[in-house]
């Protein structure tokens, strides 16, 4: 993740912003987040994993909310965190700033 510098693991769970479509079955919603580059990525997660106003996605047919992640490494202002499942595009790990990160939803 950031060649020539050491990496400090601290496996911990945390949270991110997303946004929260309706899912394609009862228990999960779709999810876009934002990662270093801007680039919006998107991934189906189990509303478990997902903090959101539940009459507001029923409403407005999507709303703001928080993903469950897995902070996995930490450089500087950085970190790579693991979202519960592989995205739609790629993989299941994506870069944020440490800024970023919730400790709760």
């Amino acid at each position: 993740m950031f060649p020539n510098e050491r990496m400090e693991a601290h496996p911990m769970e945390a949270w991110i912003d997303c946004d929260v479509f309706p899912g394609q079955f009862s228990g999960e919603v779709a999810v876009t987040v934002r990662e270093l580059s801007g680039k919006l990525l998107s991934l189906f997660a189990s509303k478990a994993d997902v903090d959101f106003p539940v009459d507001e996605l029923k409403s407005r047919g999507q709303a703001k909310g928080h993903i469950r992640v897995e902070i996995v490494e930490e450089q500087g202002q950085l970190a790579m965190v693991r979202l519960p499942r592989k995205m739609l595009e790629n993989g299941q790990h994506i870069t944020v700033k440490i800024s970023e990160i919730r400790q709760e939803a």
